[in-house]
């Protein structure tokens, strides 16, 4: 009887251990206790959608990113069926708050009973193509290609769907080619880099093998035509803003509350997110039309071009633009660059075939707008034209800048001074 009990005593206690590891739960250092751990991943049953978030921000945007990611744990969303995946940086350097950590980590993110709450529940996940583990805080550069491609293809090993979608959260500039100056999404402040996107859109391709369904940015300049003719190769669709985006962002719970329900494609999810968010500027994309609208924008600024005889034609058209309600830029640091409303611009000068190619691609929540801009130039932080040519938009014929500049026979500016649109109303053409 006595040894019954010794026997019953140590199978008890095992059955504890085990009990304990098979929860996988440990005590964060920063903020959070008790947080929910998977240190080796495992591939999952198929579901229906698995979303894929970029979320680098080790930057000033730290705050916002848990307020997103608490957002997303609120919604009405079935985590069985779907699966939302999202690779957060935080930044260093923040003052902590309830929730926050230092350096980076993998989530899949799961249901927070409690609704909204200022505090991450999500899973905590292993990663080894990224050499992350759940217990110890690890510190990326999400502005390097590598990092974005290895976390696009470890979730597709790992998180098997019928649908695929990528959400690029965070701050963006606009345009970008592989200059020293160049600049584009993705800001890394502890490696004080960013990513073009060139190397965004080939990183996703590699690491996807394919297209997603749907691209969106949640992000200020994402819906440039610069960037739509990166993105083409990287999704069926593709949603952003041609403006600047709101501090706090989209609305995901209201976006994640329909994943699964409404959402049966790329299509419908960009539908669903157009019409869920409270921002005129956003735009869904039917990327699979982008070259022709790059062929029709170019015949378009050719005649624009034609049409300008003299240096004080040029001054005038320039102004008017420059003072037009479809010009969109903000002012936070001495290069400023401004877009263009490209259907805007071919209402005010006569691009009738430009805007039906607009019409079929794009379509923007405000009616006002056709949703996709064009750099147009740089101001300083006093609003007033900064006079050196941008070197990231002028065609090189090299492959060193953006595949739109390298491609562009009529607008972009040009070593040889022929007289492009740009060349032309920016003094770059001396043949007047």
């Amino acid at each position: 009887m006595e040894l019954f009990k010794k026997l019953s005593m140590v199978v008890f206690i095992a059955m504890c251990i085990q009990s304990c590891s098979m929860e996988q739960k440990a005590v964060v250092t920063v903020g959070v206790s008790l947080d929910p751990l998977r240190e080796n991943n495992y591939v999952h049953e198929k579901g229906e959608w698995t979303v894929m978030i970029y979320m680098p921000a080790d930057n000033d945007m730290e705050k916002a990113a848990l307020k997103d990611l608490n957002e997303m744990e609120a919604a009405d969303f079935d985590f069985e069926k779907n699966h939302v995946v999202a690779l957060v940086d935080c930044n260093q350097y923040m003052e902590g708050y309830e929730g926050e950590w230092n350096g980076t980590r993998l989530y899949e993110v799961k249901k927070d009973k409690n609704g909204f709450h200022n505090r991450v529940v999500s899973l905590s996940v292993g990663c080894r193509d990224l050499g992350l583990s759940p217990k110890t805080e690890s510190e990326l550069d999400m502005s390097d290609p590598d990092v974005l491609r290895k976390f696009v293809s470890s979730v597709k090993r790992y998180y098997p769907a019928e649908h695929y979608a990528f959400v690029m959260w965070g701050e963006c500039s606009g345009y970008s080619g592989n200059k020293s100056k160049a600049r584009a999404l993705a800001f890394d402040d502890s490696n004080l880099s960013y990513m073009s996107n060139k190397d965004f859109a080939l990183s996703l391709q590699k690491g996807m093998g394919g297209k997603f369904e749907i691209l969106a940015m949640d992000s200020c300049f994402g819906s440039e035509i610069e960037l739509l003719t990166e993105f083409e190769k990287c999704a069926d669709y593709f949603i952003g803003m041609e403006g600047l985006q709101k501090t706090d962002g989209w609305d995901y719970y209201t976006l994640f509350s329909a994943v699964g329900k409404e959402c049966s494609d790329g299509k419908t999810f960009g539908e669903y997110l157009l019409k869920s968010q409270d921002n005129d500027n956003v735009a869904l994309v039917d990327l699979s039309n982008v070259q022709v609208l790059c062929s029709e924008f170019d015949a378009f600024s050719k005649r624009l071009a034609e049409s300008v005889h003299s240096k004080s034609m040029s001054k005038s058209i320039k102004a008017e633009i420059l003072d037009s309600d479809f010009c969109f830029t903000a002012y936070e640091s001495t290069v400023n660059p401004v877009y263009v409303d490209i259907k805007s611009l071919a209402r005010k000068y006569d691009g009738l075939d430009l805007i039906s190619c607009i019409e079929k691609t794009s379509v923007s929540k405000n009616q006002k707008y056709g949703g996709i801009g064009v750099f147009f130039c740089n101001l300083d932080d006093s609003k007033n034209e900064i006079q050196e040519i941008p070197q990231d938009y002028v065609k090189s014929n090299d492959g060193s800048n953006c595949t739109f500049v390298e491609n562009s026979e009529n607008y972009v500016f040009t070593k040889e001074k022929k007289g492009t649109l740009l060349d032309k109303l920016f003094g770059n053409y001396s043949s007047f």
